[in-house]
């Protein structure tokens, strides 16, 4: 599971107006910052979870009571009260983290949930709760793979013997003009030290994308 952070600088920039840090037991709901995308091919398809830090950390400012203006910020002491009250709220998103089952190989039709992990003890000594109803979701829209059948993909390959046994090579070229299949690589298990009788397998190596 991957996290997305879309950060744009929130936390050096957020709004701070009274170095007040407080809010014993005040509550973020997590499912304000959070979606699950699928991705992929039918049969192939990945989840992941996208997570909205610039949202979470507005959220946890203002539970926190955690604000401060740059007009405020005179002297070293109140930067001193800005930089604590920006750490409280990144030791807060620390304590949470999500994840999606199942994550891999999902087809059209199949539910997923995603459920979040949290750090209650840590959330509790900074005076903050995190509350998360799980995600649950259908996959659909995955689109269906082009199927290319083994004649096809050899179709226009060519393989070509040089020189004398028992040091003959082998060359391979992929002449399909085909958009897909030109893109496609050919390796032999064996390209040099060919002697007259030997049998060299082709393998097609498909791009992941």
């Amino acid at each position: 599971m991957k996290k997305i952070v879309k950060r744009a600088g929130l936390i050096s920039g957020i709004i701070l107006s009274a170095f007040v840090i407080g809010g014993c037991g005040k509550t973020v709901d997590l499912n304000d910052c959070v979606e699950v995308k699928v991705s992929g091919i039918d049969g192939k398809g990945k989840a992941e979870v996208t997570v909205d830090y610039d949202k979470m950390e507005t959220l946890l400012a203002k539970e926190l009571n955690i604000e401060v203006k740059d007009k405020d910020i005179e002297n070293i002491e109140d930067l001193g009260s800005a930089v604590d009250g920006l750490s409280k709220i990144d030791q807060a998103e620390n304590c949470v983290n999500f994840q999606v089952q199942p994550a891999d190989n999902l087809k059209n039709g199949d539910k997923i949930t995603v459920k979040s992990i949290i750090d209650e003890e840590k959330a509790k000594e900074l005076g903050i709760k995190f509350k998360f109803s799980e995600i649950k979701k259908e996959v659909s829209g995955l689109q269906t793979a082009i199927v290319i059948s083994q004649e096809e993909l050899f179709k226009d390959v060519i393989v070509e013997f040089t020189g004398a046994s028992p040091d003959a090579a082998v060359q391979i070229r992929n002449m399909s003009k085909d958009k897909i299949l030109s893109e496609i690589s050919f390796q032999a298990d064996k390209t040099s030290d060919i002697q007259k009788g030997d049998t060299v397998t082709v393998t097609a190596t498909i791009p992941s994308e």
